[in-house]
């Protein structure tokens, strides 16, 4: 069973959510007021909550944390409109849009705040009494923490990059939640799972979350800019994959064509120099140690640096923008692939 030696489920009968109450075989749009701006607007959170007939656990499935990552909003948005309270046991609980602001602004991070970082999922747990960006972290991390048993959050590259593969991050913590983690990864049906330790991912709201006993994930795929229908399949069939681990759904995680891979590191690759950006590979490509990835040229076609790859790896992400101001990401690849078939 998923949750052994873990807290009981909580989706048990009706759901409480700040002042709503979801009954069992219900569904129901959550409004939670997260704060006031300067022009007096208030700043909602919308939740949609799905309690199954049934009993079981509950899965939060998130996407928005970054605002200009919005295809996974649109895939959590559209996938948890499509369930039905009495195909589940336990329950669903989605927050489409967890970056208010940063999301209307097609912006990473919060656009409510001038004084520290913005970027709110380097912000977890949150602090009630920070920032604007903090508050909002810890009003996010409370609810999940006092509502959810497994956690999905859904990212894409950003604006200015593209993610033609797809790659699920893993937090390892060295703790009784690892294993349950793994599994969820696994099942996912993610080719690529990126095991990082969650001390190399400090106020990343999975992390925080492994660490408390909660197992969470990020499904990568696609771009900011643009909805592809193979990202947003990714999405769907990820988050499918793990409602049937958990038994909230009926049936088995969907078997993958391949075997999945596992990698322990991440590496970015920035642009010394600012020009034109070509790139000679996209995501998904095996790439050998030296191999050219990437030219920077400037306004007269004179190459101004060439990117090689440092190691033996995959590629991930490449940049899509034309043009690299030095210190700009142009590709984001995993070293070292490990081959791994334990899928479930």
């Amino acid at each position: 069973m998923f949750l052994t030696n873990q807290r009981k489920w909580i989706s048990v009968s009706t759901i409480n959510i700040s002042q709503a109450q979801i009954p069992e075989g219900e569904s129901e749009w959550v409004e939670i007021d997260v704060g006031v701006d300067s022009d007096l607007s208030t700043v909602t959170l919308h939740l949609y909550v799905i309690n199954g007939e049934r009993e079981g656990p509950t899965l939060w499935l998130q996407g928005g944390i970054h605002g200009n990552e919005q295809g996974g909003s649109l895939a959590v948005r559209d996938l948890a409109l499509e369930l039905d309270p009495s195909e589940i046991s336990g329950a669903v609980i989605a927050l489409p849009v967890s970056n208010p602001s940063g999301f209307a602004n097609k912006r990473r991070g919060s656009q409510i705040n001038h004084v520290g970082p913005r970027d709110v999922n380097s912000l977890f747990p949150g602090d009630p009494d920070g920032t604007f960006p903090e508050r909002l972290a810890d009003e996010i991390f409370s609810l999940i923490r006092s509502h959810a048993d497994a956690v999905i959050n859904a990212h894409s590259a950003d604006g200015e990059t593209i993610m033609h593969t797809e790659f699920a991050y893993v937090p390892m913590s060295d703790t009784t939640t690892d294993e349950r983690t793994s599994k969820l990864g696994s099942a996912s049906g993610i080719t690529h799972l990126v095991e990082l330790d969650t001390t190399e991912m400090s106020g990343w709201m999975t992390a925080e979350l492994v660490e408390r006993g909660i197992p969470s994930i990020i499904v990568e795929s696609g771009s900011g800019t643009h909805v592809y229908e193979w990202a947003y399949e990714t999405y769907r069939r990820s988050i499918q994959n793990v409602a049937r681990h958990l038994d909230i759904l009926d049936g088995k995680p969907e078997e993958t064509d391949s075997s999945q891979t596992v990698y322990s590191d991440l590496v970015f690759l920035n642009a010394g120099e600012g020009g034109f950006v070509e790139t000679f590979v996209r995501g998904g490509d095996e790439v050998e140690s030296g191999e050219s990835l990437a030219e920077i040229t400037d306004l007269k076609g004179r190459q101004r640096e060439l990117i090689t790859s440092p190691c033996d790896g995959t590629v991930f992400a490449i940049r899509s923008f034309p043009t690299a101001r030095p210190g700009d990401l142009v590709i984001e690849m995993a070293p070292a692939p490990t081959p791994t078939d334990d899928a479930e």
